[in-house]
């Protein structure tokens, strides 16, 4: 998967400095600005290591899951991983 473009980068910014303000979160110094660098750090670092993630995978799930199953699986994991820290 491509990295996403500036516009879908605003989006996952602005819905996080929402999820924020929802939950009455402050983050010391952590402007709009910080978040954003945040995303596209992230954003960055998952393509980079798209290779890496796809080798680790069983070699059915490498071979067989399309882009989107695979994301799917790697966002599950993660919020199975949030959600018991």
């Amino acid at each position: 998967m491509a990295v996403l473009s500036n516009g879908d980068r605003q989006i996952v910014t602005n819905r996080l400095m929402l999820w924020l303000s929802e939950n009455h979160i402050t983050l010391t110094a952590h402007l709009k600005a910080d978040v954003r660098a945040a995303v596209d750090a992230t954003d960055t670092w998952q393509d980079d290591n798209a290779a890496a993630f796809n080798n680790a995978l069983p070699t059915a799930t490498k071979n067989n899951a399309t882009a989107s199953q695979k994301a799917r699986i790697f966002d599950e994991v993660s919020k199975r991983r949030r959600e018991v820290a």
